[in-house]
């Protein structure tokens, strides 16, 4: 190949525009083109971006305190190969999305994706969600931090479009698997779910065969609660409900996001995120709880 073609075709390469990702500390999550990427670890978050040079790109996050942020920047020629680069570090809040758009090229319609179903009887959809930065409970005369984290087991979902039921995905919250708390200080409230109260039922027909924008698809739910909190030593049952939206992503990617009333002791706002995965079944939830050890690890997306 002469120069001159070897120098071309390098350039056109180069104008793909290849977006890294990583959180710290710096560990790529994959090639880009224009596109997004899922926060998965701490708020400092590397924009690797591998261009033509004297290209501009945007770039698109929400910070801590849940402020979209944006910022500009351009690439700059490398002396060696010439392709054009820019790294930038931003200040990221873990479970948002970074977005990154070339606004020196064309912009392609965004892609979309079908949801990917699993089969009741002879598997199950297993999510592990941790709670996010943010969420509260106001219980006792003061707000405390909501941490830790839960798993939700699918085991049934109706297909039948002739169904009454049809979209009724079904499961329950094993208690064996709930281990949210609330901490203010070294105060802490320790949560015991109710095994007979956890199973749930969510109508998510809106996000079967059908496209799923890169946003996802929101479905919302009430959820009833009952179990008991400790407090200073002291244990008390409660009742009350979860309300607000769980959101699908193409890549089984799922959050879930609302409110908590818990019925004469108080109320919080609460968001939680995490992968789901479809466990063959028969499976022990002992062996389902290895693969879930780093409760709250999430798969990066990958766009092209």
């Amino acid at each position: 190949m002469k120069r001159a073609d070897a120098l071309k075709f390098l350039l056109s390469w180069a104008a793909l525009a290849a977006v890294f990702f990583a959180a710290a500390p710096l560990a790529h999550a994959g090639e880009f083109l224009s596109g997004t990427e899922r926060v998965s670890q701490g708020t400092a978050s590397l924009v690797d971006i591998h261009g033509t040079p004297a290209e501009t790109f945007q770039i698109t996050y929400v910070d801590a305190k849940g402020v979209t942020r944006t910022k500009t920047v351009t690439t700059v020629r490398h002396p060696l190969s010439g392709i054009g680069q820019s790294f930038s570090t931003v200040p990221a809040a873990k479970g948002t999305t970074i977005t990154v758009k070339n606004l020196s090229q064309p912009i392609e319609p965004p892609q979309s994706y079908i949801a990917q179903r699993f089969t009741p009887g002879s598997e199950t959809a297993v999510t592990a969600l941790a709670m996010d930065a943010g969420s509260t409970l106001t219980a006792f005369g003061q707000t405390f931090t909501l941490g830790g984290g839960f798993t939700t087991i699918a085991t049934m979902a109706d297909y039948d479009t002739a169904s009454p039921g049809y979209g009724t995905l079904g499961g329950s919250i094993p208690s064996s698997f709930f281990d949210v708390f609330a901490t203010l200080g070294s105060d802490q409230i320790v949560v015991q779910l109710d095994d007979s109260v956890a199973p749930f039922l969510l109508n998510v027909a809106s996000s079967w065969d059908a496209d799923m924008p890169d946003t996802g698809i929101a479905v919302p739910f009430t959820h009833a609660l009952a179990g008991s909190l400790t407090y200073l030593g002291v244990t008390q049952p409660f009742i009350g409900s979860l309300t607000g939206n769980t959101t699908f992503f193409s890549d089984n990617f799922e959050t879930i996001a609302g409110s908590i009333i818990l019925d004469g002791i108080g109320t919080g706002v609460f968001s939680a995120s995490g992968q789901t995965m479809m466990v063959p079944e028969p499976a022990t939830l002992a062996l389902v709880g290895i693969g879930l050890a780093g409760l709250g690890a999430m798969r990066r997306r990958k766009l092209a």
